[in-house]
């Protein structure tokens, strides 16, 4: 039964992962001068070694057991890690040494009220809850701690032993808009998700393995804030009822709330959008016809829709049929043709033709069915409805410039096939057969 003990025990020693000092370990007794070696007390036959697991007290008259730590200063699994008392002896001061090493994910460091224990690298995680934890031990790099007896292990700093996780952050763009003013090269305005990753309590980067960490975000994680669609930052929610009241980032990159710990895990933030219409008026103008009485005008809404991947049908340059019935009033004459739309800035009367600074490049020309130029900065676009006289030779409804058939010609703002006529003499239609030509005689009028 002893042998059986002694085994276990040996058995029970060796599986602590535990050191000793062994500068400070008497092995064997001497004398000098009637006194004992360190490590040895005077007995009643001469020096003799201490006995496992005491040392020598100052006196050197006895050996007292070694003051380890007191049974609770540790946890069950912490003690594991500790120096067993019994395999020590011949120890000159109360200092018995004995090391600690932590288990993974820890560190030794101050557990409140003054006492140093191990403890996690991430105090908030444990394994029965859903989040991830902040920080972890550092790949390969173990925390130990040596003592001597009662003192008490000094605390080691935290982020050498552990370091903060990185995740990666989805940045939604929460509209399925892609692209505006895509007719307008030079001028487009586009969005599209973006990923960022977050060091725990520590910063933000473009990349996992950055060696920079910003405090918020860089402005290429930022989407495209206009005045017509302003971005209002990337939030929790993507509700646009809802989104302003749990904001991350806001428009700036800059955070809005307290994140300790809250970047422990893979997160997706949503671009929290307020969607401002775009007043669009369309007038009549001294190109499309007789505007002395004031011109004819008609007023739409242009608001961009996020569930919708382009624009709505009242951002598009409307057709004149539909604006005509709107206006309840001309916008191209009788006798004139449409020609063109120009997005201008102001209120257009007659002659007050505006500039043309809500066009991209400064220039008009624009079909119906084009969508209308979204540029920033202005929430409201005058729209001038250019058109031209017909000319002789044409007759022309208000979207179509026709010629008169071979032989007939007409005068300027015409209408109809019907105006279109045969003129006479020399100057006039030319009529030939086999025999010869002639032209209708002078005086009878135009057929």
């Amino acid at each position: 039964m002893r042998k059986l003990f002694v085994v276990f025990f040996f058995m029970l020693v060796s599986s602590f992962n535990t050191s000793v000092a062994s500068d400070v370990q008497v092995n064997e007794c001497s004398t000098d001068a009637g006194v004992c070696s360190p490590g040895c007390y005077m007995g009643d036959l001469g020096c003799v070694l201490c006995k496992p697991g005491t040392y020598k007290d100052g006196w050197g008259t006895e050996c007292k057991r070694c003051n380890l730590p007191r049974e609770g200063d540790y946890n069950e699994q912490e003690r594991d890690f500790l120096q067993d008392p019994e395999k020590y002896s011949g120890y000159i001061q109360d200092a018995c040494p004995w090391f600690l090493t932590c288990p993974e994910n820890t560190y030794f460091g101050d557990a409140g009220n003054g006492h140093n224990k191990c403890i996690p690298c991430d105090p908030y995680y444990s394994s029965d809850k859903a989040y991830s934890p902040c920080y972890v031990g550092k790949n390969g790099v173990t925390c130990s701690v040596t003592s001597q007896g009662a003192e008490q292990p000094k605390a080691v700093e935290m982020m050498d032993y552990c370091e903060a996780v990185v995740y990666e952050i989805t940045l939604s763009k929460n509209t399925e808009l892609e692209t505006l003013n895509a007719d307008y090269p030079g001028h487009e305005i586009t969005y599209s998700d973006k990923t960022v990753y977050a060091k725990c309590n520590t910063g933000f980067a473009s990349t996992e393995d950055a060696t920079k960490w910003g405090p918020g975000l860089e402005d290429d994680m930022l989407q495209p804030c206009k005045n017509f669609k302003k971005f209002l930052g990337y939030s929790e929610k993507d509700d646009p009822s809802e989104c302003q009241e749990t904001i991350v980032f806001g428009s700036q990159g800059d955070l809005q709330m307290d994140v300790t710990n809250y970047f422990n895990e893979p997160r997706t933030l949503y671009a929290c959008w307020k969607n401002e219409p775009i007043e669009v008026t369309y007038y009549q103008t001294t190109t499309s016809g007789d505007t002395s009485a004031g011109p004819n005008t008609y007023t739409t809404d242009c608001t961009l829709d996020d569930s919708k991947s382009t624009p709505p049908d009242e951002c598009k340059f409307l057709d004149i049929g539909y604006l005509e019935e709107m206006a309840g009033g001309e916008m191209i004459a009788t006798g004139y043709v449409f020609k063109s739309h120009d997005c201008r800035i102001g209120e257009l009367g007659n002659n007050q033709w505006g500039d043309l600074s809500s066009c991209p490049n400064r220039t008009g020309g624009f079909a119906v069915g084009g969508y209308i130029p979204f540029v920033n900065g202005v929430t409201s676009i005058s729209v001038a409805v250019v058109g031209a006289k017909c000319p002789a030779g044409y007759y022309c409804s208000k979207t179509e410039q026709n010629s008169c058939p071979v032989g007939t010609t007409s005068a300027a703002a015409k209408s109809s096939i019907e105006d279109c006529y045969m003129p006479s003499g020399q100057s006039g239609t030319k009529f030939c057969d086999k025999n010869g030509c002639f032209y209708l005689p002078t005086g009878i009028g135009n057929i």
